[in-house]
């Protein structure tokens, strides 16, 4: 009798010890549980933040795109228009001179005799 005691006993403390590692072992799970529902939750976060992101960028990009157009005009037409005042001062520059006779200049410094309007081109 007193040995199947010993045996019953020793059986109840195993089964103790079983409890208190499986006890560990289910708050180890509970842990590694929360830690994985932590790290989806970032993860989804982390999408959250990538897709406004790329949203952002997109926008940023098509604004930029329609920038460098803009400027583009804007330099072209800059250019026609420098051109046409090249073109109006040349033209201006050729009538005026026409216009002045050649002997009313009497030195290369362009001492002009009559008071006509000459503009150096």
């Amino acid at each position: 009798v007193n040995l199947n005691m010993k045996r019953k006993a020793a059986t109840i403390d195993a089964l103790k010890k079983k409890y208190k590692e499986s006890c560990v072992r289910k708050c180890e799970v509970d842990d590694l549980r929360n830690s994985l529902r932590l790290a989806r939750e970032k993860a989804a976060n982390l999408a959250v933040m990538v897709r406004e992101h790329k949203s952002t960028v997109e926008i940023q990009q098509k604004q930029l795109q329609k920038a460098e157009e803009m400027i583009s005009k804007l330099a072209i037409e800059k250019e026609e228009e420098i051109l046409l005042a090249r073109r109006e001062h040349n033209k201006d520059c050729s009538s005026t001179l026409t216009a002045t006779s050649l002997s009313t200049i009497t030195d290369p410094v362009l001492t002009i005799t009559n008071n006509d309007p000459v503009s150096v081109c």
